[in-house]
């Protein structure tokens, strides 16, 4: 390799790490579960934690490796033995041994890197050892091998790998410590592809629109880097923060997908003090001895409103998603109530107008971009926008006095 090529590696090593590390802690925030939270340049480059126990990542990222060059871990990788020893000081910064004892039965430590580990002997033996216990004692044998043809030669930390090594070896719990330790193989490429697919499969954005919500991820996640890891603080985020925070990024190129159900009929539901039921029951569409077609109705008007609460709960679609669909329901009653309700007359022909518009109502199919909803759906979403102690709409013209008993703003 020429000096210019050893110099440009050089300069642009340090940059393509933090990418990398950067980069990794974006696939790891996506990927949280609930009641865990994620942070970056906190208990290690990267580290998450849960009600349960942590995960500690160290990010070792080198240039040489290309997609058609690949750079191994070899036994005395210095990336491997420094992340060794970073770990080992943790660990040994919780005080009694018991202490050190739980704190590694509770958390895993894992080197990401763009190197294989394929040729790396130690780390074969610590898999096998994971596999079967009677093994450890091959991991002994390499340590001691290892430490003994090893030379001296200081690195860049100051200290030795053969310092490295022996710290290790000589650690009282090594063989608590070694089942907890893993490699994870990644590429650049490799990251930014699994940040892909969490965006797809995770938070339901359209194949189509990936490389988009991609970059409003990136954007938004870069403008917390500058506010809060120029102070010199670590970034932190609950599962809660980082819906919150980044859910914009994802809502706006998700793919509509919305699976309606027929429920079990709750027999618990008080048709005598529906809202809903008693607005069409005051307009003369239905009387309360006309069981199966209320039970019908009834049925659309819960079956909506759980399939919809379910698809939310499921991230099929957002809450705005939902709000959307129902605000054109809104717009579409209104568009409908001011033509038919436009003046005052006698109480037949307000109940005439209203069966009217509610016919009307009941013709129109509601669609959210390609899917679009079928009779029982639609009437059920306008049945849900009319139930309740404030609902949103209504079929008489003094429906509001009627039906209202909160002022929300959105008379028409």
């Amino acid at each position: 390799m020429s000096d210019t090529t050893e110099q440009r590696h050089a300069a642009v090593g340090p940059f393509a790490g933090f990418f990398y590390q950067w980069h990794y802690f974006m696939l790891r925030a996506l990927s949280m579960n609930h009641g865990e939270s994620v942070s970056f340049e906190n208990k290690d480059d990267v580290d998450t934690e849960t009600g349960e126990g942590y995960s500690y990542y160290q990010l070792k990222h080198t240039v040489k490796a290309t997609k058609t060059h690949i750079v191994n871990l070899p036994l005395r990788d210095s990336d491997w033995w420094k992340s060794i020893s970073v770990w080992l000081d943790i660990i040994k910064g919780k005080g009694s041994d018991e202490a050190q004892r739980d704190f590694i039965a509770k958390t895993d430590f894992t080197l990401v890197t763009n190197k294989t580990v394929i040729s790396n002997d130690l780390y074969n033996k610590i898999e096998a050892f994971r596999c079967d216990s009677s093994k450890y004692n091959n991991i002994e044998c390499c340590l001691k091998q290892l430490y003994d043809e090893t030379a001296n030669p200081k690195n860049e930390t100051g200290s030795t790998t053969k310092e490295q090594i022996a710290k290790l070896k000589d650690y009282p719990l090594r063989r608590d410590f070694l089942l907890k330790v893993y490699v994870e193989t990644l590429s650049d490429s490799d990251i930014v592809e699994r940040i892909k697919e969490e965006i797809i499969e995770g938070k339901y954005v359209d194949e189509g629109k990936v490389e988009d919500a991609y970059n409003a991820y990136i954007g938004e996640m870069d403008k917390d880097a500058v506010e809060v890891l120029s102070n010199g603080n670590a970034l932190t985020y609950s599962r809660k923060e980082f819906q919150v925070r980044f859910q914009h990024c994802f809502t706006a190129y998700r793919k509509v997908k919305i699976t309606f159900c027929k429920f079990e009929r709750d027999a618990t539901f008080d048709i005598q003090n529906s809202t809903f039921i008693r607005q069409l029951v005051d307009i003369d569409d239905v009387g309360y001895d006309e069981a199966d077609i209320i039970y019908d109705y009834v049925d659309r008007r819960l079956d909506y409103d759980k399939s919809m609460s379910q698809s939310v709960r499921k991230h099929e679609i957002s809450q705005e998603t939902r709000n959307e669909i129902e605000n054109r329901a809104f717009k579409y009653w209104r568009q409908q109530f001011r033509f038919y309700n436009h003046t005052h007359s006698d109480e037949e022909t307000h109940k005439t107008q209203a069966r009217q518009l509610l016919n009307d109502v009941r013709g129109k199919n509601l669609k959210y971009e390609e899917q679009e909803f079928d009779d029982y759906q639609s009437h059920g979403c306008f049945y849900t926008l009319s139930d309740g102690t404030n609902p949103r709409i209504g079929w008489h013209i003094d429906w509001e006095q009627k039906y209202k008993q909160v002022d929300d703003g959105q008379s028409v």
